[in-house]
């Protein structure tokens, strides 16, 4: 699952803050549910 491998590495990534992790995780998984609803209706 793509979604869960992009979410497992942006929590391992220690070089950001915690807060802005979180931050950059949320976003990516937005970006991530939005494309993969794109490819479901094709």
């Amino acid at each position: 699952n793509i979604i869960h491998l992009l979410f497992i590495h942006c929590i391992g990534d220690t070089h950001t803050s915690y807060k802005r992790r979180i931050l950059i995780c949320l976003f990516y998984r937005d970006f991530a549910l939005r494309l993969h609803r794109v490819y479901e209706d094709y």
